[in-house]
């Protein structure tokens, strides 16, 4: 589906990846974060969908996060850059290691290796009601080919110094009932300036949820592919394109809340 500059799929993302590799789809950016297989924390559902399981065991969690970048490895062009939004999880049946290992995994398995790691500090920490510490930073890990090591060192020697591995956003654009778990199009946006992103250049977030990446790639002006496999996040986030961009009368009216107050005043 065509949503302002960019499009957007409906399905399983490795599935759908795999087409785009077949129509010789390519992208400059992915960034994008995956849900957390938050196994041992029953009433923490990524997306509030029932249509993901994300009780995997960390063995196939590791496998399946391979495959997506192995996706990525076809997809992505020449000095593309991976913005991957994951941290981790402790509990009995999850350990934070767990995060380190899928790490590990694709580095071994995949040629992709990891070249920095960002730090997303938060507007609030995240409340629990566990034995852990409240969360107020996530990360986010950057990966490259390993074959572009040295075009992209020659590439971005100059226009990364001076810049930090760190940044400040909101947790998100505003609470929603159908994803607790989203980040800010500010948070986005600066990641993807950090690496100069130009207005030609494509970016690719595979667990696109309520729209978030696509809302900053419109706030920056360039195309944008987003895969979401629950189709009432799909249609949430799909709504909250279409009001960024003033498109008011495609907007379907789903009960989400304060979400298009400001489009319906801009409407009128």
């Amino acid at each position: 589906m065509k949503i302002g500059n960019g499009s957007s799929y409906i399905g399983d993302t490795v599935e759908i990846m795999k087409d785009l590799i077949a129509f010789g789809t390519k992208v400059d950016f992915v960034l994008t974060s995956p849900p957390y297989n938050m196994r041992g924390h029953a009433k923490e559902i990524y997306n509030n969908a029932i249509s993901f399981d994300d009780n995997k065991t960390n063995k196939d969690y590791q496998e399946w996060i391979v495959e997506i970048f192995k996706c990525y490895d076809s997809l992505l062009n020449k000095n593309g850059v991976v913005l991957f939004n994951l941290n981790y999880m402790s509990s009995l049946q999850n350990r934070a290691i767990n995060v380190q290992k899928v790490l590990c995994a694709i580095e071994e398995e995949t040629p992709f290796t990891l070249i920095e790691n960002i730090c997303w500090k938060k507007t609030t920490a995240m409340p629990l009601q566990e034995a852990r510490l409240s969360r107020i930073w996530e990360n986010v890990w950057v990966f490259i080919k390993d074959e572009d090591w040295k075009s992209f060192w020659e590439k971005n020697r100059y226009s990364l110094v001076g810049k930090q591995n760190y940044i400040e956003a909101p947790n998100n654009d505003g609470a929603s009932d159908v994803n607790k778990a989203c980040f800010s199009s500010s948070m986005a946006e600066q990641l993807l300036r950090i690496y100069n992103i130009e207005k030609s250049h494509i970016v690719l977030d595979n667990f696109m949820g309520t729209h978030t990446t696509a809302v900053a790639c419109e706030k920056i002006g360039c195309p944008w592919i987003g895969i979401e496999l629950d189709e009432k996040t799909f249609v949430f986030g799909k709504d909250r394109v279409n009001a960024f961009i003033g498109k008011y009368s495609e907007l379907e009216k789903h009960g989400a809340h304060n979400l298009f107050t400001v489009a319906e005043k801009g409407s009128e």
